[in-house]
C-alpha cells in the first residue's frame, strides 16, 4: 500500500511539471501553472514558463500581455486580427537570451512609454521579427547584441531614437530586412558597427536623421541595399569608420533617395566604400551622391 501511494505522488508530480507544446493567453485568463487553451494565462511571461523548448505561446484576444524574458526556442504569435501589445514603461520589453536556439515573434505591437528598448538580444541563434510594431523607444527599437542570425519581415519600426542598432560585436552578426519600414527614428533607422553584415531588401527609410549608418569600430561593417526607398532626412546612407584600418562598405541597388540632403555620405579615416549597380534615382539632395565603383549586372 505504501509503495502504491509513493507512486501516485511521483506521477502526480511529473504531470506538474510537464512543459506544453503550446499556450495561451487571454485579457480574461490567470497566471496558472498550465496556460492551457481552456485555462489561458494572463501574461506573456507565465505562458513562456509554462511552454516546453520549441513551443509556442498564443494570443487568443487583444489586450496587453506584459514584458517578458526570453532563454529557451519559442515563438510567441499573435494571429491576424489580435493586437497583442507590450507596453515599455521602463527598461526593456523584450529580452532575448538563447545561445544556439530560434525565437519567433509574430504580431506584437511594443509601445514605449518611456521605456529604453523594445527588444533587446544579448544572444540567439536564429531571431525571426514578423509583422511586429515597435514605437516609441527613448533608445533602441532592436538592440542586437550577439546573433548569429537575425530576420526582420513586414515590420514597422517607427518614432524611436535607434530603429535597429547592432553595437560593436565580438562574433559575426547577420541580418535581413526585408518589406519593413524604418520611419522617423531620431537617430536613425539602423546603425550597424563591428562584425556585423545587414542585407535591407524592399524597405522604406521615411524621415529619419540618417537611414543606415555604417561606424564600424576596428573590425568592419558591411550592408547590402537592394530595392529600397530613403524618403526626407539628412543623410540616406553614412559610411564612418573610426580607424584607418577599418572598413564600411554598402552595395547599393535599384533604390531611390528622394528629399534626402546628403544621400551617400563618406567620413572618418578608414576605407569608405560605396559601390552601386548604376541603378539608383537621387532627386532633391544638396550633395551629390558619389560611388567608388560601378558593379555590372549579371
Amino acid at each position: 500500500m505504501r509503495s502504491r501511494t509513493m507512486t501516485l505522488v511521483f506521477l502526480g508530480l511529473c504531470a506538474t511539471t510537464a512543459f506544453a507544446q503550446r499556450t495561451f493567453v487571454s485579457v480574461t485568463g490567470v497566471d496558472n501553472a498550465t496556460c492551457s487553451r481552456s485555462a489561458p494565462c494572463r501574461s506573456f511571461g507565465a505562458a513562456v514558463t509554462a511552454v516546453a523548448a520549441g513551443g509556442e505561446v498564443v494570443a487568443l484576444d487583444s489586450g496587453g500581455y506584459g514584458g517578458l524574458t526570453i532563454t529557451k526556442s519559442i515563438s510567441i504569435i499573435a494571429p491576424s486580427g489580435v493586437y497583442a501589445g507590450v507596453t515599455v514603461a521602463s527598461g526593456t520589453g523584450i529580452t532575448i537570451s538563447v545561445p544556439a536556439g530560434i525565437v519567433t515573434l509574430r504580431g506584437l505591437s511594443i509601445n514605449g512609454v518611456g521605456g529604453t528598448t523594445g527588444i533587446q538580444v544579448d544572444s540567439i541563434g536564429q531571431l525571426h521579427v514578423e509583422n511586429t510594431l515597435i514605437s516609441g523607444l527613448v533608445s533602441d527599437a532592436m538592440l542586437v547584441n550577439a546573433a548569429t542570425l537575425f530576420l526582420v519581415r513586414d515590420c514597422v519600426i517607427r518614432a524611436n531614437a535607434q530603429g535597429i542598432n547592432i553595437p560593436n560585436a565580438a562574433s559575426g552578426i547577420t541580418g535581413m530586412v526585408e518589406r519593413t519600414r524604418l520611419d522617423e527614428n531620431t537617430a536613425a533607422g539602423a546603425t550597424i558597427r563591428d562584425n556585423a553584415a545587414v542585407d535591407f531588401s524592399d524597405t522604406t527609410f521615411f524621415n529619419n536623421t540618417d537611414g543606415i549608418v555604417l561606424i564600424p569600430a576596428s573590425v568592419g561593417a558591411i550592408a547590402f541595399v537592394n530595392h529600397c526607398f530613403f524618403d526626407r532626412g539628412s543623410r540616406g546612407i553614412v559610411l564612418q569608420t573610426t580607424l584607418d584600418t577599418t572598413s564600411a562598405t554598402t552595395v547599393v541597388g535599384d533604390s531611390t533617395f528622394y528629399h534626402v540632403n546628403d544621400p551617400v555620405h563618406r567620413g572618418g579615416i578608414g576605407s569608405n566604400t560605396a559601390f552601386t549597380f548604376a541603378n539608383n534615382q537621387f532627386s532633391g539632395y544638396s550633395y551629390t551622391p558619389t560611388f567608388d565603383t560601378i558593379l555590372t549586372l549579371k
